[in-house]
């Protein structure tokens, strides 16, 4: 059970069948100067257990001194624990946190920016609020002018651990109960839809433009876009056709990728052993995602499609093709989420690339 640092703790005890399962137990400094835990006994719920250290603290002369009342002490005690950083802005803790973050490295650099983007954009009307008194109601403000059940998701994990840093510093008590704060159920407005016959049709017909090859490459390969963007041209085998992909976001994603009969020209026409990227630029430098997403806008076509969605183009086809799942998932780079299946099952580069040419260009 979380509580304020230095007011102790409660843990339960795995043995089984205990009448009395909540051990209570402070933290205290002995004549030598070190730190040592005194056990004040076993109970048999949490209410009591935390009583007892309530009792023990209050009850206690060595903290904070004696005093005639009650309130007078707990005035002590909360004197005690919060003092001058009980007067710090939602900002200050945020800067504390993320500077502390960081160089402890508890979390990756990806999710680090991605907390830093949503204080940046949705806690703005906290930044001058003093931290210690921030409720349920100011949280829930911000997660109701959510557009995105990702950025709700993001806010309640800034709020987690932003708390949880408070705790530790002593600027607040008790953390927000996450479970309190109500997140609504956001339709996305680009739902997920894959590429008609029509669609890929339409595309055939422009495979010289730039833009649209690349698609097409994604259409008859199952790649991430980011995958596309960043291969180098030492992992496209046009001797052997296949991709190798060697960076992904799991284990699994790196892998093989055969190259489908029907994208071998386009491949070819983009492939340059001298090149460093395998996909380039009008300059001949890496093109990003980001910059390759503005060029398919700009192109205006007439389907409405977003590059992701070509994998789940590829993944439908070949399901409706009747392709083994496991090998679906060793094209996608998708674990196959049972340990048998991806520990057992033996699957060849040939039965890949057979899966992956079951995928005809519509006439």
């Amino acid at each position: 059970m979380r509580r304020a640092p230095g007011t102790g703790n409660i843990i339960k005890l795995k043995r089984k069948r205990l009448r009395k399962p909540y051990l209570a137990r402070v933290f205290a400094v002995n004549r030598h100067g070190e730190k040592t835990r005194i056990c004040l006994g076993c109970y048999a719920t949490i209410a009591e257990a935390d009583k007892a250290l309530k009792d023990y603290y209050l009850n206690s002369v060595d903290i904070v001194g004696s005093y005639n009342t009650r309130v007078e002490s707990n005035k002590a005690l909360e004197d005690f624990y919060l003092d001058s950083d009980r007067s710090k802005t939602f900002s200050e803790v945020f800067t504390s946190w993320y500077k502390f973050a960081k160089d402890k490295e508890l979390l990756s650099d990806r999710s680090l920016t991605t907390l830093k983007s949503a204080y940046n954009k949705h806690f703005k009307a906290l930044y001058d609020f003093q931290y210690c008194k921030l409720e349920i109601p100011h949280y829930q403000r911000i997660i109701d002018n959510c557009s995105s059940a990702h950025v709700q998701k993001s806010i309640k994990t800034l709020i987690f651990n932003l708390d949880n840093y408070a705790i530790s510093q002593g600027i607040i008590k008790i953390g927000t109960s996450i479970k309190s704060l109500i997140t609504k159920k956001i339709t996305s407005k680009n739902e997920r839809e894959i590429f008609t016959d029509d669609d890929i049709k339409y595309l055939w017909g422009l495979k010289d433009n730039r833009v649209v090859s690349c698609l097409l490459i994604l259409l008859y390969s199952g790649m991430r876009i980011e995958e596309l963007m960043s291969m180098t041209a030492d992992n496209v085998n046009i001797t052997e056709g296949y991709f190798r992909i060697v960076k992904a976001k799991t284990p699994n994603g790196m892998r093989k990728i055969p190259i489908h009969a029907a994208i071998m020209p386009l491949v070819k026409s983009w492939y340059i052993d001298s090149e460093t990227y395998f996909i380039r630029n009008t300059v001949g430098n890496k093109w990003n995602q980001h910059n390759f997403r503005l060029s398919l806008k700009r192109l205006k076509l007439d389907i409405n499609h977003i590059p992701h969605e070509t994998r789940h183009t590829v993944e439908t086809a070949l399901s409706n093709l009747g392709v083994n799942q496991v090998i679906i998932d060793r094209l996608l780079g998708h674990s196959s989420g049972h340990v048998g299946r991806d520990v057992y099952t033996h699957i060849t580069f040939d039965q890949l690339r057979e899966a992956i040419n079951k995928i005809k260009v519509p006439k």
